[in-house]
């Protein structure tokens, strides 16, 4: 095998490696953008049920009726 001949199948092994290569770290992208996705909707979810929290504990107490640890 001459020298140009190896020459290619070498940059050919590194091309089929960074092939491979690329389509995995695709994959892992997809799959960052998944989780990111449920994160950021469960982010909302907290955040609204904590705007609810708030604002239910500044509503004062109706006339006459006493906190729960009296």
């Amino acid at each position: 095998m001459g020298e140009e001949d190896r020459r290619i199948e070498e940059l050919e092994m590194k091309l089929t490696y960074q092939e491979a290569a690329v389509e995995d770290l695709g994959a892992l992208v997809l799959d960052q953008g998944r989780r990111l996705e449920r994160l950021e909707e469960q982010m909302r979810r907290v955040t609204g049920k904590l705007k609810e929290l708030e604002e239910g504990a500044q509503q004062p107490l109706p006339k006459g009726e006493r906190p729960p640890h009296y």
